[in-house]
């Protein structure tokens, strides 16, 4: 069973829109963190043995909270801690600074959101379990000389939000045991065939650029002339004229033709997800991506033959996301969010 962590790269709403508003090409699934929890932990020790020249920091400040569920506090340091480790040091515009910190705010609470969930489900992890995931952790440090202490200021977590998301691995585990059956994973893929099969989808698109810098009345105008557009396409114009008149992509003389894509790539992830539920001549709704924003044409299918046991790993890491999508918003409405005035 693959680690929390890796399901958190994979499964919520909100980290999957963080990645679509920078535009990235990859499945959700290939993101950080598909390593078991333990070779995470080991990473970041190695990381801290890395910094160990570095200059002495000044004393911790009080953690600023920047909302809580339930009382308990998530605070601007995971934010930022989050934000680095997803990001990779990517430069980022003020627009997509903000997308990307509401983004990573709301996956912070959805998997506080989960936990309540198991726990009032009888699920959650007892305190002898964390126990022994810190002490693992601390025999992990002292492999390269570093204590935990050490780990929790490199790393910008307390404690207690260490302890968390080892008691969150340790539940969602348990919640998933008797979930991932042969039966459920066939099912599943069966509903989502054209995500794992190989199909593979000939596309042209109509393309109205935005800046990534734009202010919101710029993303605004864009997006209501692309739906302008959708209503004369749905009315029977015709594809390729709108398209050369319209589209400022390179190929609007050729009917705005792409070609070939997949479900991995190469254009972006929001830009796929939309084609990907298109059949032949289907025209999609305004698809926003960090070009701008698109009306997405399906102009042939050539259906993959790859079965659900060939591609098991992707199948199951996909039904994970979504169960816990299913759980984190829907057990919403049982619990008290509470934000900050300011993210």
């Amino acid at each position: 069973m693959r680690s929390f962590f890796t399901l958190m790269a994979i499964s919520a709403i909100s980290l999957s829109l963080f990645w679509c508003a920078f535009g990235e090409a990859q499945n959700s699934s290939s993101l950080a963190f598909s390593a078991p929890v333990r070779n995470a932990f080991a990473s970041r020790a190695r990381g801290v043995h890395a910094q160990e020249s570095n200059a002495k920091k000044p004393a911790a400040q009080e953690p600023v909270v920047v909302a809580t569920v339930n009382g308990d506090p998530i605070t601007q340091s995971q934010i930022d801690f989050d934000l680095k480790k997803f990001t990779g040091g990517l430069k980022l515009s003020d627009s997509q600074l903000s997308v990307a910190k509401k983004s990573i705010l709301e996956r912070l609470i959805d998997q506080k959101v989960t936990m309540d969930y198991l726990k009032t489900h009888k699920l959650a992890a007892g305190e002898s379990e964390i126990r022994l995931k810190v002490d693992e952790l601390k025999n992990e440090l002292e492999l390269v000389g570093k204590t935990l202490d050490d780990y929790l200021k490199t790393s910008g977590q307390t404690q207690s939000e260490l302890e968390f998301q080892f008691a969150l691995d340790i539940s969602w585990k348990r919640y998933l045991g008797p979930k991932l059956t042969d039966e459920f994973l066939e099912g599943y893929f069966e509903q989502h065939r054209r995500d794992f099969d190989g199909t593979e989808l000939r596309v042209a698109h109509l393309l109205i650029k935005v800046p990534a810098d734009a202010k919101p009345e710029k993303r605004e105008s864009a997006l209501n002339e692309a739906k302008t557009l959708k209503r004369k396409l749905d009315a029977s114009e015709d594809w390729d004229a709108i398209v050369k008149q319209h589209s400022q992509a390179p190929t609007k003389d050729d009917g705005g033709k792409i070609g070939w894509i997949r479900i991995d790539g190469p254009m972006p992830r929001a830009f796929t997800k939309a084609a990907f539920v298109l059949q032949k001549n289907q025209v999609s709704d305004p698809v926003t991506t960090h070009f701008g924003v698109h009306l997405i044409k399906c102009l042939e299918v050539k259906q993959g033959k790859i079965g659900w046991r060939d591609t098991r790993e992707s199948v199951e890491n996909a039904a994970q996301g979504a169960l816990f999508q299913t759980i984190s918003q829907q057990h919403r409405a049982n619990v008290k969010i509470e934000y900050a005035e300011a993210k």
